[in-house]
């Protein structure tokens, strides 16, 4: 953890950059525009080629694309978003596969905690939608700033 708090310096403001204007985005439109991961992908290999070189960068691809295939299959279940996966690739390509890990961990703990108010609140308020939305942008970045600030759980 403490290498991660170290090397991360100044690159932790890109990557929170890029979380905060997902967040945005899926709470107005739904969705995460690829633009932002676009942007989250370029920041993070620039972060990764700047503190590893071409080593570095390659292992930080790699890293990205490992977690992304992995998600795969949570996607095509349906419990999240193509947009959340990706989200979730570029945190892997800043942070390494092992902290991912640890960031995909605390976001399913806040995105349950958010699901447990969202029920809470459709049986008090008796509002009823066909279908609960979670917007798991919200949960990731707490996934991050639990990483930053509680350490990895791996």
């Amino acid at each position: 953890m403490k290498q991660f708090l170290y090397d991360f310096g100044g690159c932790i403001i890109f990557l929170y950059g890029i979380l905060c204007l997902a967040v945005v985005m899926d709470l107005f439109t739904f969705r995460i525009s690829n633009r932002i991961i676009l942007a989250g992908y370029l920041a993070g290999i620039c972060y990764r080629w700047l503190t590893g070189g071409w080593i570095g960068t390659g292992r930080g691809i790699l890293e990205a694309a490992v977690f992304f295939l992995l998600l795969i299959p949570i996607y095509r279940f349906g419990a999240f978003g193509g947009g959340d996966i990706k989200l979730f690739s570029v945190c892997a390509l800043f942070t390494g596969i092992m902290h991912s890990i640890s960031i995909f961990i605390y976001a399913c703990f806040a995105g349950a905690f958010i699901s447990i108010i969202v029920l809470a609140y459709r049986l008090i308020f008796k509002k009823t939608r066909k279908k609960a939305v979670i917007h798991f942008s919200i949960p990731i970045l707490f996934g991050v700033i639990a990483l930053q600030t509680g350490g990895s759980i791996l």
